[in-house]
């Protein structure tokens, strides 16, 4: 019984080790910009806040988190996969898998 123990330990640190291997290496669902206006989707800094940007429509973006404003507007916080860019309107924002 002592040997077992230890056995099970280890598999069980190998099998921990193997999920997180196995979650860093996820593909992630890249998303797209359709702002059916046909005009650059604006980029705030916070939901309805200043502007600071602008993506063109077919621009890929993942969404890292979404959240409602005081009108009950869906925005979602979106990375470009470098760097965190800002809030836009969700329903601008197409992603396959959702």
């Amino acid at each position: 019984m002592k040997r077992i123990r230890p056995l099970l330990i280890a598999l069980a640190i190998i099998a921990t080790n193997i999920s997180a291997a196995k979650a860093e290496t996820e593909v992630v669902n890249l998303c797209t910009v359709r702002d059916r206006s046909g005009t650059p989707l604006n980029v705030r800094a916070t939901p309805n806040g200043q502007k600071v940007g602008t993506l063109s429509n077919g621009t890929e973006v993942i969404i890292a988190t979404e959240k409602k404003d005081e009108q009950g507007r869906l925005w979602a916080y979106i990375s470009d996969g470098q760097e965190m860019l800002g809030w836009v309107i969700r329903t601008h924002i197409y992603c396959p898998n959702n």
